[in-house]
Parts: structure tokens; sequence; C-alpha cells
């Protein structure tokens, strides 16, 4: 069995397995190391990877692309100019929970499917690739993220791995993965004490990534893990494909990018290619895609040409019924488009990063540069001046990500014994807490309530307003008072592995949610809510001053809730108090006994045995109070499995438990007690029922295509050997056959042949018929 660690990019993906000890990076069917992220639809099959890839010109309507920024991204209430709905070469909707999806043609019917489906269907693609490759199962696997996603994208990402029921060791960040694969390697040039701030710098096709981070001998510490999801090599491209579609328009006066080919010329230093074009604030031209495509290759070429020589030549045949466009274009002007919106966004990204990492540029001894957009001449000259340090260049720009999953993949295996290196993470976005008490609105559901957070870890009171069911099962809003008390939880200098606190003082039936605090830095219509819980405290229990709930982060990197504890305290009496306590019980004992016995109205005997175990319970409990003090009644230690543990500080535990230790009358005894959570779904949770329907269709999906794969593989077969048949009678069978058995051959199988062009939709029983024949 091998692990995998898998890099999903925007533009192309790579998977990392290990290979006799050493990393090594799986080859696709045309022997690249990069496979396209695209999944594309036809009627019969889907066409994933290069097989994608080749039929995009004709197939971009059904063609899904960048697919890693549309993971778990909600599609309604979408701002018009939302640059993912402008990249996407087919039409966005909705689909379940909300979550974007493509509307797509597949066997002569128009679905819609999520870009999480879609990710399952690359997953499971790229595995197979790797299970070929590597010649055995590879059934766990390390997926990397952008540090954009927010808690709803990454559990999408769970449910990606799911739907092809393959093991998910772990999540990790894009960021934190290239610093595991960059400290890894270098743990003998680090020191114990004394750390070295590495900056990163990861600008891809769709995303750009900036980690600095401290490296130590055996960990590292992430300072910073920033990304923008809005820049990237695209932005690049489409700034090319706009001044090549400006150049068309200067000789012909015609805008061939947009329908209705209007005149309008396209407005450059914005890298962004609008999906309308705005005509004298009237009328709208939508963009043609076909003709996007094309440039879009043309714009690629031209953008690797540049970054390498001072000048390029531009021809692209046929872009408006039988015009060409020619022209040229050198690297000055390619960097005055392109360079203005670009680095100043990059700056901004980079300014951020360095206030959020708290340390300053001169102290930062080391720049990495990875990802296929720095090999840019005009980034690389930015980043020398930015940092004023030479850029260093020792990380595989393209694999670096991979390697660092699969590093990870490897320490928590338990197929390989690699050597630990811990990277310290930080939280992302803050999080805070609230929490109400549900008996005191019966039948009421609450709706999220960002209310403003007390900067000292306090805690402030709001009034909700609620939807009550009523009798007849309507529900209506009706504002009612609820005490709401809001808890900040995390901040972005909280480390991810800490297990925090919620403290709550209060009894009943109490619901806790966990959600996003509003930040410019979270992501616009995103779902806030991370994860609700409902814990149930005794009401009746006098001594239960206060519950806990724990919450943490999974290896998944999603918020969680651990579980929870009650606190109860009591004071630990005297041998005075204690005596006379059991002096009034056995007075009440004995008076209940003689009212027993004196009369038949009195209390009956299940009544005088439950008070003589009440009363036992008591004198118990007393006795039982010197086995666990604690002077301060502060929480020290929980319990699990629904047992009590008790602190108690300068007690010995093998002294008789009816002996008092002189001094301890008076202290005050705490128990932490475990008590059951009941977690609740977060909005947008996929469902079981939901797992299993989707993971059925795409079982039935994989299995449409194996058919047609075999399909397509007869026909194949049958063509080659129509033609080395062929070939054999007019060369090697010539002497052994006469012209009229000769021609009575080659006449078969030129109808053998006839009948493949005529009949291409038959099933694959027909051909394996037809070979027979042969």
């Amino acid at each position: 069995m091998s692990v995998l660690g898998i890099d999903i990019g925007n533009e192309n993906s790579v998977v990392a397995t290990i290979e006799k000890g050493a990393i090594n990076i799986v080859r696709n069917d045309l022997s690249e190391r990069l496979t396209p992220t695209l999944v594309g639809f036809t009627e019969k099959e889907r066409l994933i990877g290069d097989n994608a890839l080749a039929k995009v010109k004709s197939n971009f309507k059904n063609t899904c692309r960048n697919i890693k920024n549309l993971i778990g991204k909600i599609g309604t209430n979408l701002d018009e100019d939302d640059l993912e709905l402008n990249e996407s070469y087919g039409d966005l909707v909705a689909c379940e929970y909300n979550y974007l999806g493509y509307m797509v043609g597949y066997k002569n019917e128009v679905i819609n499917i999520s870009a999480v489906r879609v990710l399952s269907t690359l997953l499971h693609f790229l595995i197979k690739l790797a299970e070929k490759y590597v010649g055995k199962e590879c059934s766990e696997i390390v997926l990397a993220y952008p540090p954009t996603y927010t808690n709803s994208q990454k559990e999408c990402l769970l449910v990606a791995t799911k739907l092809i029921n393959i093991k998910a060791l772990r999540f990790i960040s894009d960021n934190t993965a290239v610093a595991l694969d960059y400290g890894m390697y270098r743990m003998r040039e680090f020191k114990e004490n004394q750390g070295v701030v590495v900056a990163f710098v990861n600008i891809g096709y769709a995303n750009s990534c900036i980690c600095i981070a401290r490296f130590y001998t055996k960990k590292c510490e992430i300072l910073s893990d920033l990304a923008d999801c809005t820049l990237g090599g695209r932005n690049i491209d489409n700034e090319i494909i706009k001044y090549i579609n400006n150049l068309f328009i200067d000789s012909y006066k015609i805008n061939a990018l947009y329908k209705n080919y209007p005149t309008q010329m396209c407005e450059m230093g914005n890298g962004k290619l609008n999906k309308y074009l705005d005509l004298n604030n009237k009328d709208l031209s939508k963009i043609d895609n076909k003709i996007r495509v094309k440039l879009q290759d043309v714009a690629v070429k031209t953008k690797k040409i540049l970054s390498a020589n001072n000048e390029t030549s531009i021809h692209v045949e046929c872009l408006y019924e039988d015009y060409d466009c020619q022209g040229s274009i050198n690297r000055e002007t390619y960097e005055n488009i392109c360079s203005n919106f670009f680095l100043t966004k990059l700056k901004t990204l980079l300014d951020k990063s360095i206030a959020t990492s708290k340390v300053k540029v001169e102290e930062i001894q080391s720049i990495e540069i990875l990802g296929g957009t720095t090999r840019v001449p005009f980034i690389q000259r930015f980043l020398v001046e930015y940092f004023n340090k030479p850029l260093s260049k020792t990380l595989v720009a393209d694999e670096s990500v991979a390697r660092g999953c699969l590093l990870s993949a490897a320490m928590l295996s338990k197929h390989y014994k690699v050597k630990e290196y811990e990277c310290i993470e930080k939280i992302q976005h803050p999080i805070s807490v609230q929490w109400y008490n549900m008996n005191e609105v019966p039948n009421a559901t609450t709706t999220l309530n960002n209310a403003d957070v007390n900067n000292d870890n306090g805690t402030t009171t709001t009034t909700t307003t609620t939807n009550t069911t009523t009798n007849t099962n309507t529900t209506t809003n009706t504002p009612v008072s609820v005490k709401t008390k809001v808890h900040k939880l995390y901040t972005c200098d909280s480390l991810k592995k800490k297990v925090n606190k919620i403290v709550i003082p209060e009894k009943g039936s109490i619901k806790v949610t966990a959600f996003y605090e509003e930040n410019p830095d979270l992501p616009t219509n995103c779902v806030k809510e991370l994860s609700s819980c409902i814990l149930k405290v005794n009401d009746k229990h006098d001594k239960i001053v206060e519950s806990h709930v724990m919450t943490s982060f999974s290896h998944y990197d999603t918020f969680t809730f651990l579980g929870a504890n009650t606190v109860s305290k009591t004071v630990i009496k005297t041998k005075d108090e204690r005596k006379k306590m059991d002096e009034k019980n056995e007075g009440e004992k004995n008076t209940t006994s003689a009212a027993t016995t004196g009369t038949g109205t009195g209390t009956s005997a299940d009544d005088h045995l439950k008070n003589e175990k009440q009363n036992e319970g008591e004198k118990s409990e007393a006795n039982n109070t010197t086995s666990a003090t604690s002077t301060d009644g502060n929480t020290t230690t929980d319990s699990a499995g629904g047992e009590s543990k008790f602190t108690n500080e300068n007690h010995n535990h093998s002294k008789n438990k009816n002996e008092l230790k002189k001094g301890e009358e008076g202290k005050v005894q705490t128990c932490y007690t475990s008590i059951p959570v009941e977690l609740l779904p977060a909005p947008g949770t996929y469902s079981a029922k939901d797992i299993y329907t989707f993971s059925e269709a795409e079982i039935n999906m994989q299995h449409s295509d194996t058919i047609e794969a075999e399909r397509l593989k007869h026909i194949n077969e049958l063509e080659t050997i129509i033609y080395e048949t062929r070939d054999r009678m007019n060369s090697m069978y010539t002497e052994f056959a006469t012209d009229e058995e000769k021609n009575k051959v080659l006449l078969k199988l030129d109808d053998i042949e006839n009948f493949i062009y005529d009949n291409m939709d038959e099933n694959k029983n027909a051909f394996i018929k037809k070979k027979e024949e042969i």
C-alpha cells in the first residue's frame, strides 16, 4: 500500500508518491508530471485531464475548470463582477446547499453538478493514475488547500474523498506543505534555539500565496499564511487576450471577442475579462467563449515566449470568419499592460503578510519563489527590490506542495517510518461562540447573531429574534428576548493545536454555536457558522457551578467540539458538623420509623426505604468529601467516559477516607464529570444520505466511462486489424493468394471499415463480431 500527496491546482494537478524510499512524481498517460485540472462531459463519457484539454476548443461549454476556487463557494447573491463567474467557459449554477456548480450536457441531458462532485471525479482519476504508475493500491492521501478556505470548504473537501471511498489522512494548507518540504531536508542547517526566517512566494495560475515561517531543528512556526484568490497568472493571460483583440479591432473595426461584434475596445489594466461588454450604457454584449478559448491558447504561448525573449509575433488564423489577426508585442509593452495592476496587488499582499508575521523585512534571511507565474521576469525583479535580497529557487516550482503533502502523509501513515517535523500553525480567521438557554424559549431556534465581541475575551449579552414553532407546525417570526452570550474563542494569534475551553455558568439545555467573526479577510458570501452543539446540564443539581465545553481542530483543519463536563463544588465540613448532621439524620430516621409502625396512614415502607437510602447517601457523600479537596476551586483536570475525577493538592489517597488531615476543614472540593454533547450539523453540511446518493451517481458514471472506454478500445483494435491485413494482402501475402482471393478480402475489409464509420454508436459487441469475421 502506498500513500499519496495531491496538489489540486486551478490549472494543473500534481501527485507525489513514494518509490524505493524516495519521493517520486506520478507521470500520466502522456508521461507528463502535470495533469490538467479539467473535467469535460460529452454525450457518452467524461473526459478528464489531457483528454479534456484536447477537446476543450470544441467542448468548452461542458468543460469544468477552476475547480479549486469553486469548492464550497456559495452560488446565491453573487456579484455579477465576480471573477470566477467571468472565468468560467460555461454557466455556473447553484447546486445542493447553494454550492456553486456547473451546468453541463451529459448523455443528451442538461445536468447541474456541483464542484464537490467534479472534484471527486478528478481525485478518482488521479488516484487510478498513481496506482497504475506505482503498481499497487493507494488508499491514503493528503490533500492541500489554499489558505483562503473556510471551514465549510474544508468540509466539502472531506465529502469529495468520501464520495470515492478514499481515506484522507489530513488536509494541509498550501503554504504549510511548502514549509514542510523546505524544512524536512534542511534540519541540519537550522539551530534548536535560534530560528531562521524564510519567506515563500507562491504565485500560481489563479492564487497567490505568501508565507513567512521561522525554522528550527525539529519544528517550524508559520508566522503568516495569506493568499489572494483573485491574483495569478490568469490575470496576465487576460491582459494579453485583450491586447490581441484590440489589435484586431484596430485592423478591422470589429470586436471579435464579444457577440454582436461591437467596435468598442476592451478596457486594459485590470486583469479581468468581463463576461459582458457594456455598449454605450444601453445593451450588453456577451463574450464569445469560442473566440476566447482560441485567444487563450495564443496568450499562454506569448507569455512563455516573452519570459525568455524580448519580442514575439502574434498570429491567429480566422479569428473572425476569414479574417486573421497579425501583430507583434515586445517585453516592454507586455510589462506596461500587466505590471501596474499585478504588482500593486502583490505589494498589498506582501505588506499584509509582513505585518501579520510581526517581523521586519530585514530579518528575513531567504526568499523562496515557486509557482509557474514566478517565472515572469518583472515579478522576479519586483521581489528582489521589495526584499532587497536575491531570490532562491531551490524548491521545485510546480511540485513542492505535492511533496509536502506526501511527507505529511508518510508521517501519519502506519506503513512508513519518517522522522517527525512539526509545523506550528495559527488560526486564519477569528472565531467566536454564542450560547443561550433553550429552556427559556421552548420550541424555538435562533438565527446566528453576529454581535460585537469584547476584545478582552469577555462575553456580550444580546437580544435575538427567534422562530417559534406552534402546535400547527407553522413557523412565525416572533420577537422574543433571549439572553445570548457571545465569547471570543480564537484570534489570529491562536494556535490550531491548542484546545480551548468555553465556560458556561448556566444550567439546563444550552445550545452553543461557533461562527466566524466579521473581518476583511473573510471571503464574501461564505458560510459563517462552523458548528453547533447542545449540552444538557442538570438544573436540579445544586452543587454544579458551571460547565466547560472543549474545542479544537481536527486533522482536516475543521472546527470541532471535543466534549463537555460539569464542574461541581462542595465545602468539606468539620468533624463536629458532620457529627451533628449524622445525629440529625438518625433522629429523622427514628421519627420516620415510629410514624411508620405507629400509624397505618404514615409513610409507606417504600418511602421509608427511600429516605433511608437518601440519608445514607448524604452521609456517604459527607464522609467522602475528604477524598479530594482544592483550596481555590479552579479547574485543573477533566474526566472522560462519564467518570468523576477530583482535584486535591497535598492529600494522601492511601489514608483512610474518614480521616481528615489537620487544616482541611472548610476547603472546597471540585468534581469534574463529563456529560454527553449532541452535535448539530452546520448549514451546508452533507448528510449521510447525500453522500450515499452522490456516491452511487459517481459509481454509475465510472461504469459508463469504463463501458465507453472498452467500446473505443475495440473500435481501435478493429481499425488496426483492417489496416494491418490490408497492408499484408498488398505485400507479404501477395505470393500466396490469387487476384480473386485478394480482391475478395480487400472488399470485405472495405465493407467492415465503412461499417465502423457508419455505425460509430454501436455497442462493443458489434465490433467484437466484426473482428471475429476478419
